[in-house]
């Protein structure tokens, strides 16, 4: 039974969306060839089988299609972008290809299916002669569709191939007469063994997703789907002419067109002899950029394909950057290639000059006659960028307090520099973090360093409130500021019953009314504590009696409780200094002191300064 294709209004209501973002123009086979070969490529008898308006160039290629320039074989009108176009081209043109026939049918029992292409259609080849100047050959491309999402394991199955043929290549498929070895198809799914065609069936969303992006919605490609950008590389024997034949077809029938986009000059032998090659951690530079001081880039260099004997060439350096002065002047003005050597490597080290000038460059270039007697040019670019650091370079480093109970995150985010970053704290921790419990107090600092070696250490400390201590009843002199509060982490918040007080602050209170009040304090770790203020009318005893009977045993000073760090001396009739304490506490009992009168200073805390005489008797 025939499968028949109903090419209905939504199965191409999406094939014209976008038309003008790309530009497509018919061309000879001679054009179409210069735009697909790399500088310095020879070739020769280039033609074309098909209808002209299946060959052409593409420009302006939009996302996700990875090609923005190229060389197009299409089984259709190579503009079927353009609304009307479809199915203007060749149509049902049977052909005769048996080597596309044996490519599409080879497919099914590699991929565990049963289906048969039985004929081509709207068949497309550009094929030509080039000369092996090296010992490799790639290029790059994409393949898109209409049959996509449909036509998938069935007789239209459309296909094409790349076939190559020349010395040291052995095939199945047809090769000109100058070729007698047949022809090998490189157009295969990456790393596949046994070799596996492109087609729509062994390359879509379920065979193969990692080589295919679903087109379905979007915009300015003229197909359903299509494989990502693929390459095609296959060895060469130097100096020998091999032949390569780019081929398209329908599978079945000749509705909903295949097309396959080659990229503009990447038909290239053995490729560029230098790479510039740059380290960039976490993609976090501009392409082939390093850094003064920090990241050295690298040439590396290929030797002219070909070689079979000692060639010594000139190296230039030019661009922006100075040599001596931006980067390392010991680089080599020469290079001796040898046969049997891989590569060289040609290492640009950057110098720090602390001067900002802006992105400056290094070319690296040398001339060389290849085997066709060419003189080839070879260049390539790495640029430098200024290591600008200023500081501060760690950011939201502070000094913390820990409440109880609480635990404190100290981190260090660098914000200048380039990741990634190591750090070393004082604690001999690693990480952008640490945590701090009770117990911790202390002073601590962090180091940091960036990817480039630069250092950076940021200083904190860590607090911990003392002990919270409301006393159960303490008093305040009228009309004096005091407190009943020690420790804990002010601010301080108060709660009166009955609110006598007329004058608070985060530390002290005041009032002008005799009498007594319950409290609450908390302080600002959450911390609560009760205790009672008697606002009394203070006064400094003259005379006490350390005879001990248990009663006005010490030199007791009314309300000092509110006050603490209040210094007391004492001093004789002699003025002999017997006593002296920084934090008074009425503990005086003039031990070792016999009776009389003494002389004193008090500082009290808030800065009132009381003096006067007190007199000793037992």
């Amino acid at each position: 039974m025939r499968m028949i294709k109903i090419l209905s209004a939504a199965l191409l209501s999406f094939a014209f969306i976008g038309a003008s973002a790309q530009a497509y123009t018919v061309v000879t086979a001679d054009q179409a060839v210069q735009t697909l070969l790399g500088p310095g490529v020879q070739y020769s008898n280039a033609q074309f089988t098909g209808m002209d308006y299946q060959l052409g160039t593409v420009t302006g290629g939009v996302a996700p299609m990875e090609v923005t320039s190229g060389i197009v074989l299409c089984t259709e009108i190579i503009n079927v972008n353009s609304p009307g176009n479809f199915d203007l081209g060749p149509g049902e043109g049977l052909v005769t290809n048996e080597d596309l026939l044996n490519v599409a049918n080879s497919v099914p029992p590699l991929i565990g299916q049963q289906f048969q292409v039985t004929s081509v259609h709207d068949l497309a080849i550009l094929e030509f002669d080039f000369a092996a100047t090296g010992n490799t050959l790639s290029f790059d491309y994409i393949f898109g569709s209409i049959e996509y999402f449909g036509f998938e394991n069935t007789q239209f199955n459309d296909v094409f191939a790349f076939f190559l043929s020349g010395p040291g290549i052995t095939g199945p498929y047809a090769a000109p007469a100058g070729f007698p070895d047949g022809a090998i198809n490189v157009a295969i799914v990456p790393g596949s063994d046994p070799v596996l065609p492109i087609t729509i069936s062994s390359v879509n969303a379920t065979l193969n997703p990692q080589y295919f992006i679903d087109n379905q919605e979007v915009q300015g490609i003229n197909v359903d789907g299509l494989t990502t950008l693929l390459t095609v590389t296959n060895e060469l024997i130097c100096g020998e002419t091999y032949h390569i034949a780019l081929a398209i077809a329908d599978c079945g029938d000749g509705n909903l067109h295949s097309t396959v986009i080659l990229k503009e000059g990447s038909f290239n032998i053995s490729g560029d002899l230098i790479t510039p090659i740059t380290e960039d951690p976490n993609n976090q530079f501009p392409d082939l950029t390093v850094v003064e001081g920090c990241i050295p880039g690298t040439f590396r260099i290929l030797p002219p394909p070909c070689l079979v004997e000692v060639l010594t060439v000139n190296l230039n350096y030019s661009g922006t950057a100075m040599m001596g002065d931006d980067y390392d002047s010991s680089n080599p003005i020469e290079l001796t290639f040898e046969p049997g050597v891989d590569e060289y490597e040609v290492i640009i080290t950057s110098l720090d000059d602390d001067i900002q000038e802006g992105p400056e460059s290094v070319t690296l270039s040398f001339l060389y006659t290849n085997v066709s007697g060419d003189e080839i040019l070879e260049s390539a670019t790495i640029f430098i960028q200024d290591y600008d650091v200023n500081e501060p370079f760690i950011t939201d480093i502070e000094n913390e307090f820990i409440c109880p109970g609480e635990v404190a995150t100290i981190t260090a985010i660098p914000n200048q520099g380039y990741p990634p970053y190591s750090y070393a704290w004082s604690t001999g921790a690693t990480g952008p973090q640490q945590n701090f419990g009770l117990g911790s107090e202390g002073s601590y600092d962090v180091t940091l360093t960036d990817f480039c070696g630069y250092t950076w250490t940021e200083p904190f400390q860590i607090f911990e409130p003392d002990t919270f201590i409301v006393f159960p009843r303490t008093e305040i002199c009228v009309s004096d500021i005091g407190s009943p509060v020690r420790g804990g982490l002010p601010p301080y918040t108060y709660v009166f019953e009955p609110n006598i007080l007329i004058e608070e602050t985060n530390t002290v209170l005041r009032s002008t009314v005799l009498g007594t009040t319950l409290i609450t304090v908390t302080d600002a770790c959450g911390q609560v504590r009760n205790g009672a203020v008697d606002i009394v009318t203070c006064e400094v005893p003259n005379v006490f009696s350390p005879n001990g009977d248990g009663q006005n045993e010490f030199f007791e000073i009314q309300g000092i409780d509110a006050y603490p760090n209040s210094k007391l001396q004492v001093w004789n009739r002699w003025g002999v200094l017997v006593y002296e304490s920084e934090n008074y506490e009425n503990f005086w009992s003039a031990e070792e002191q016999p009776d009389g009168v003494y002389y004193f200073i008090l500082q009290r805390a808030d800065g009132k300064i009381i003096n006067g005489e007190v007199t000793v008797t037992r």
